[in-house]
């Protein structure tokens, strides 16, 4: 997909995206021989109150609890938390991601309050780049890797608007060269794609901050 935009103000540039990101097939996990689970790939539990935990590393699942080091997304991830332990009748759905789940068996369905439990197949967005939609700037020298979006879009049910800052500069006829890559031949559904102006002083860096606002900011440091 290539496109070509004409816009003459602005410095700093954004593009808002709105998709969601599906992959491969959902395969049902069979019942369980034993109450614990080692799930070794990434693990995404879904939430009764609607927020998403995701363990990037796996997590061990017990007929009570699920544990590991995981970051907890509130709806619409807006916020998130870091947990070490969620109960397992707070969940409603987990899917691991990848191939590498170690079993005796799998999870017990009863674990559920009586649900069904379903592993799904797929890919954590997060640990392999090119997964998401890549963007890429024309320049003097050839095409650049600026953005890659959607970064927490890794299911039907985290589909989101994206904010992704490009520095980019119109060429003398006003033109500005994106292209729009689907680098790892996943499927991926846009819904919406927008690009922004931001007009600011010099001096101002413009970034989008943890709502998906552009917002300028001055002397920036490096982390302690």
């Amino acid at each position: 997909m290539r496109a070509l935009v004409l816009f003459t103000l602005g410095i700093a540039w954004l593009t808002v995206t709105s998709c969601v990101i599906q992959r491969g097939s959902v395969v049902p996990i069979g019942p369980a021989v034993q109450d614990t689970t080692i799930v070794l790939s990434p693990l995404k539990a879904f939430m009764r109150d609607g927020s998403i935990v995701v363990y990037s590393d796996g997590a061990l699942v017990t007929n009570v609890a699920v544990q590991g080091s995981g970051t907890r997304y509130s709806l619409g991830l807006v916020d998130s938390v870091s947990v070490s332990e969620i109960a397992l009748d707070s969940v409603i759905g987990i899917e691991a991601f990848q191939h590498d789940v170690n079993v005796g068996g799998s999870v017990l369905a009863s674990a559920f309050g009586g649900g069904a439990a379903v592993f799904g197949t797929g890919l954590l967005l997060k640990a392999l780049f090119g997964s998401c939609p890549t963007i890429y700037v024309e320049t003097a020298q050839g095409q650049e890797l600026q953005a890659e979006a959607f970064s927490y879009s890794i299911a039907p049910l985290l589909e989101a608007r994206d904010l992704d800052r490009l520095d980019l500069t119109p060429d003398r006829d006003g033109m500005i060269g994106l292209e729009l890559r689907n680098e790892a031949l996943e499927t991926h559904y846009i819904n919406h794609l927008e690009l922004l102006a931001v007009r600011h002083d010099e001096g101002i860096y413009v970034v989008p901050d943890e709502r998906g606002q552009p917002v300028g900011v001055r002397r920036m440091r490096p982390p302690a």
